[in-house]
């Protein structure tokens, strides 16, 4: 034993020693910061102290009871409900916005179809409306010129060699003998006209004036009595005034004759 001690101390080197026996270099940052506290080495030989009562009475004071839970589970499902309307109302206003936008552009278009059919409706009775008004104006137009015409072929009988004139031009060239029929009050006026030579026949032919009273004054007719040739000219007003209307009304209308008629109350 005293051997082995002494040969031991023999195999440490000085140097080692020295170094042993001097405290070793505490290891810590230059500058530490604030409320910084240096790590110590967890003690496991210490026994642990058992919780207290208290802090378990602590700990069970810190949960909720049942009445809590309730409340806290009523006010969650408050608050679910609320956001949930929220968000219902939100989705169901734009929903119903585009279906209610939808509907009324349908309703416009439904509208404006019926429209358009009453328009069209109407349109045609005023089409109606102004063809006849048409019509009517055109009757009385030509009642009123029946009147000034009538009035002024008696009041200037001297017109009477014209209708003459323009009746002898539609016989045949053949007719060289004629009798021209007129109102009596105005034979007067178409022999002057005869033998001025402002009514004649061709190639020199003859022209006898005869006086009818069925024959309305402005009017008369022309017969050829060359033999042979059978031609008639109806130029009395009456017949004029029918060829007239038919031009421009295409029904007849009074004569000049005839009373004029009274027009229907509107």
């Amino acid at each position: 034993m005293s051997s082995s001690s002494n040969v031991a101390p023999s195999l440490i080197d000085d140097s080692d020693a020295t170094a042993a026996a001097q405290p070793a270099p505490v290891v810590r940052p230059l500058a530490a910061p604030d409320r910084v506290e240096a790590w110590l080495m967890p003690d496991f030989d210490t026994p642990q102290l058992a919780e207290s009562p208290q802090a378990k009475a602590d700990v069970t004071a810190a949960l909720p009871d049942a009445d809590a839970l309730a409340q806290i589970t009523h006010e969650a499902a408050q608050a679910g409900f609320a956001q949930g309307h929220r968000e219902g109302v939100q989705a169901g206003f734009t929903a119903g916005h585009a279906e209610g936008l939808s509907a009324g552009q349908t309703e416009i278009h439904q509208m404006q179809r019926r429209f358009q059919g009453w328009l069209h409706h109407l349109a045609n009775p005023l089409a109606e409306l102004d063809r006849e008004v048409a019509h009517q104006m055109a009757r009385l137009a030509t009642q009123m010129a029946r009147s000034l015409i009538y009035r002024e072929l008696t009041l200037t009988p001297e017109q009477i060699d014209k209708v003459a004139h323009a009746a002898i031009a539609a016989l045949p060239l053949a007719v060289r003998q004629i009798t021209v029929f007129c109102h009596p009050g105005e034979v007067a006026a178409l022999q002057a006209a005869v033998r001025s030579g402002g009514v004649s026949v061709q190639g020199n032919g003859d022209i006898h004036v005869q006086g009818d009273e069925a024959i309305a004054a402005g009017g008369l007719r022309v017969e050829s009595g060359t033999v042979g040739i059978q031609a008639q000219v109806d130029a009395t007003l009456e017949s004029r005034w029918a060829s007239l209307c038919l031009r421009m009304l295409g029904e007849l209308a009074p004569g000049p004759g005839d009373a004029l008629p009274e027009l229907p109350e509107q």
